[in-house]
């Protein structure tokens, strides 16, 4: 694993954002399949999601201190 190269791929985030307890920090908009379509693939903005096994320990209000300094 180098430090400082790009993954070739799909964007997409790193942990499932429709998962059960998934404390997911940003949603992008939703876009119409015309704007899938003419947008860049490589600027699409993606779910951020925290890392579920962070997420899973932490408390309420924990999470909502996350969300709030994201």
């Amino acid at each position: 694993r180098a430090l400082g190269l790009k993954r070739a791929g799909v964007r997409k985030a790193l942990h499932d954002p429709f998962a059960e307890d998934a404390l997911v920090l940003y949603e992008p908009p939703a876009l119409s399949t015309h704007e899938l379509i003419k947008a860049e693939k490589e600027k699409l903005p993606v779910h951020v999601v925290v890392d579920p096994v962070l997420g899973k320990v932490l408390r309420p209000h924990q999470r909502e201190g996350v969300k709030f300094l994201w």
